[in-house]
């Protein structure tokens, strides 16, 4: 009875083995990301299957001896990052991307709640928050995930996304983040 037992047991986990590896090389086909890596060019192209989504970026964000700014100036005064996620001409189905920030680099003084970011989708004349945080928990060389869930991208939509940075003031003494450097890279990761 315990060897019938013992044989149950060995033939459930091969199963289970059998479909996660199936799972993750169907997953491993389906996905691709896209960065932004070479600083001559404004284009990179992704292919996935039938979707073919062009990704247009500036390249590295910076934020050197950034000026302490109030959180409902944000708009105004804040350095941003633009780019845009489309489909191309021949791509023939729904897409889904996530954003995140790469090769970050991080001064420790800038690991703080008033060191903030947020991530909008830019329409006529109005701006859609899509996610916001800060770099409290940011590491350098670490990646950083800025949409809490995939982005839909329906067939002939581009999407003018925009990343805004800045130094909340908070009327307290914040000299502590005089002369710090942050840098990091947008990473759009597309699927079907």
């Amino acid at each position: 009875m315990s060897e019938l037992k013992s044989h149950i047991l060995r033939s459930s986990i091969l199963v289970v083995s059998l479909v996660i590896l199936t799972f993750s090389l169907s997953y491993a086909y389906f996905s691709a990301s896209v960065t932004d890596v070479n600083p001559d060019r404004d284009l990179s192209t992704v292919t996935t299957g039938n979707l073919k989504i062009d990704f247009q970026s500036t390249q590295t964000i910076n934020n050197e001896n950034a000026m302490l700014i109030k959180d409902t100036d944000v708009q105004s005064k804040a350095d941003h990052t633009d780019f845009t996620v489309s489909h191309q001409k021949d791509s023939n189905q729904t897409g889904y991307y996530f954003v995140y920030l790469t090769e970050v680099s991080i001064d420790d003084a800038l690991k703080s709640e008033d060191f903030k970011w947020k991530l909008v989708k830019v329409g006529d004349n109005s701006e859609e928050e899509i996610a916001n945080g800060n770099f409290q928990n940011a590491e350098s060389g670490q990646l950083m995930t800025l949409t809490p869930s995939a982005q839909e991208l329906p067939l002939s939509e581009t999407h003018n996304l925009k990343l805004y940075i800045w130094l909340s003031e908070t009327d307290q003494d914040q000299s502590a983040f005089y002369n710090k450097q942050f840098s990091a890279k947008v990473q759009v990761v597309a699927s079907v």
